[in-house]
């Protein structure tokens, strides 16, 4: 496949030219992944960086961790004996155990009792984090539906 029908797809699916970089390599050889290649037929045409290099170079996103709590709630179920467990991806901020959060649209406040990150991390869950939260304050499942939010109780989400 030649680079000219690559940055057709790239550019039809939405990429901007110029967010685009080609870097030849084998994942075969290893040529081009960590140290640049010395291949003749590769060196005469390609000036470039590694793959490496290249993705040393990306700029890590702003997570908003330091924002408020923002979590998008995906599932509502009944955990170990009357816990009530839902789960979700933290959009913006940082849930610990104990915390105090907002449950919307009906406003009422609930508390973190457990917290589980996807990747196993109990304890606690930054944004961009899908976790499971065990929560007390609200006992019935029809309480708490899919795609209500949880939210800092002191700076909540607009309504």
């Amino acid at each position: 496949m030649d680079s000219k029908t690559i940055e057709t797809f790239f550019l039809n699916v939405g990429f901007k030219d110029s967010d685009v970089t080609y870097i030849p390599c084998s994942g075969l050889t290893g040529q081009n992944l960590v140290e640049a290649s010395s291949d003749a037929a590769l060196t005469s045409w390609f000036k470039g960086t590694t793959l490496l290099q290249a993705i040393d170079k990306l700029k890590v996103p702003d997570r908003g961790v330091s924002r408020p709590v923002r979590m998008c709630i995906s599932d509502v179920f009944k955990g170990q004996g009357s816990n009530m467990c839902v789960s979700g991806r933290l959009e913006t901020g940082y849930v610990q155990n104990g915390d105090r959060l907002m449950l919307l649209p009906h406003g009422d406040i609930v508390v973190a009792k457990g917290v589980t990150a996807d990747n196993g991390a109990p304890g606690n869950s930054f944004a961009g984090d899908h976790c499971t939260l065990t929560i007390s304050g609200i006992t019935d499942t029809n309480d708490i539906h899919i795609g209500d939010f949880l939210c800092d109780p002191m700076k909540p989400i607009p309504q």
